[in-house]
C-alpha cells in the first residue's frame, strides 16, 4: 500500500481512545493534509483534483480493511456473558454478573 496511505491510517489509529468529536476534527484534518500531498506531488495540474479523490477512496478502503480486520480479532478473544447468577456459599445471597463483553 502507499505509504502515504499508511501515514494517514497511523494517524487515524492513534487517536484511539479520544472522543467521537475529537477523532471526527483529527481524521478531517488528517485527510485534508493527505489530500494536499496527493495534490503536490501530481505533476499534471488537470489531474491534481482526481489525485485528490483517489486519495480519499484509497484512505477510505484502508481504514475500512483495518477495521474489519481488528473486528475479526477481536472476536476470537472475546467472551460474551450476559445475567450470569450465582448463589454465594458463605453469606447465601444471590451475586449476579452482567457483562456485554470480556476481553482476555
Amino acid at each position: 500500500m502507499d505509504q502515504r496511505v499508511e501515514a494517514f491510517l497511523a494517524d487515524v489509529l492513534a487517536l484511539e481512545g479520544e472522543t467521537p468529536d475529537a477523532i471526527r476534527q483529527a481524521v478531517r484534518a488528517s485527510l485534508a493534509d493527505c489530500e494536499a500531498v496527493f495534490r503536490a506531488q501530481e505533476a499534471n495540474r488537470r489531474m491534481k483534483e482526481k489525485a485528490a479523490q483517489a486519495c480519499h477512496s484509497l484512505c477510505r478502503a484502508r481504514v475500512a480493511e483495518e477495521l474489519r480486520r481488528r473486528k475479526g480479532r477481536r472476536r476470537q478473544n472475546t467472551y460474551t456473558w450476559s445475567s450470569v447468577s450465582s448463589t454465594d456459599q458463605n453469606s447465601r445471597r444471590e451475586i449476579k454478573l452482567t457483562w456485554n463483553s470480556f476481553r482476555r
